[in-house]
């Protein structure tokens, strides 16, 4: 067996899964733009007369989630790509995947089956979600969005990331109002089953901790893009204080369960700071202090679960290395070992040339 051909072979497969979609993706981007544009133009032409805000944004849901295809939680059933394929086929993920399908397989030749397109350049853009009309919330919240700000509507998109939800605010009656499109997406779908819904979707933020209690409620919610802190809004909430007893340059909020980092801030400060936070969940508090910009600094943690407003105090103390002093580690770690290599090798010639020679 020629082990050499067969790395050449995945080798190749690998780089066709890699490069081959992102150049399909960026010849097919124009066409791509200029349906969705159109489709979404000719919907909001049937919308643009509606004078009563809440219908008009109900209208706009109603097309949004017309015909999308919600893949949360949900696996793919096939692959139109080679790196999908042979995952598939070798029970492997070494493969990026770029085409998977979701749902089931139409049975009309002519029909487009719900694909969810991965792109290194193109993912989470709104024009390929109009197009395809198949995703997660984050996909959804960024296609209501693109629509909302079609019909002349303010938008925003709010995200907690912690529970791995996004939604949209919009900008009416002088303030910004909640619009969740996919908890109407699961009404729109499955009037039977989430009958009352249709009264969480629409201007109701404390619905995820009290009638839905997704995750028990969220940890930390903000704005897309700005950061603004809105989990006051939207979360059952205590109050944390830090105390830093020597100037620090940055704390980090990580949620325990999952290791997810919630905030990240630049603080350049020895005084207090307080961060609103959901409640009854576990958290791991980190805060540093640089030593040699870009080389070294000193970190200090804090485990701690938020049951009432808390105030903590910590002190970076344990040295660690910046992500620069690693890979420069490591570069200098690979060289060395190449030398070493390549130093036995030319002395285990040198012993075997002798060897022949007797």
């Amino acid at each position: 067996m020629n082990f050499s051909k067969i790395g050449y072979f995945f080798a190749v497969i690998f780089l066709l899964s890699l490069l081959l979609p992102e150049f399909v993706f960026i010849l097919a981007y124009p066409d791509i733009c200029n349906q969705g544009e159109r489709e979404i133009n000719n919907a909001l032409q049937e919308i643009e007369s509606e004078n009563d805000s809440y219908t008009k944004i109900q209208k706009i849901a109603n097309f949004t989630v017309n015909n999308y295809y919600q893949t949360y939680g949900d696996s793919p059933i096939g692959y139109l790509d080679f790196g999908g394929y042979y995952n598939q086929i070798l029970n492997t993920s070494i493969f990026p995947e770029r085409f998977p399908i979701y749902g089931k397989i139409p049975q009309n030749i002519s029909q487009r089956p719900d694909i969810r397109p991965i792109s290194l350049i193109f993912t989470g853009n709104p024009h390929f979600v109009a197009y395809y009309k198949t995703g997660a919330c984050g996909e959804l919240a960024e296609y209501f969005n693109l629509v909302l700000t079609k019909a002349g509507i303010k938008s925003r998109i709010v995200v907690s990331s912690a529970e791995d939800h996004a939604w949209n605010e919009i900008f009416i009656e002088n303030r910004w109002i909640h619009v969740d499109p996919t908890i109407y997406y699961h009404w729109y779908n499955n009037t039977s089953n989430c009958s009352n819904y249709i009264d969480f979707w629409y201007d109701n933020p404390q619905v995820y901790f009290k009638e839905l209690r997704w995750h028990g409620g969220y940890s930390y919610v903000h704005v897309s893009g700005t950061n603004e802190d809105l989990t006051e809004k939207y979360c059952d909430y205590e109050t944390l204080t830090i105390d830093f007893p020597i100037d620090c340059n940055r704390i980090r909020i990580i949620k325990y369960h999952g290791n997810i980092e919630l905030f990240n801030k630049e603080i350049n400060s020895s005084s207090s700071i307080s961060i609103n936070l959901g409640k009854n969940k576990d958290y791991n508090l980190v805060v540093e202090k640089d030593l040699i910009p870009f080389f070294a600094f000193k970190e200090g943690k804090s485990n701690f679960t938020l049951t009432e407003s808390h105030r903590i105090e910590v002190t970076p103390e344990e040295l660690k290395p910046t992500l620069v002093s690693q890979l420069i580690i490591l570069f200098f770690s690979l060289f060395f070992l190449i030398v070493a290599i390549n130093f036995s090798i030319s002395q285990w010639k040198q012993i075997y040339q002798k060897y022949l020679k007797k």
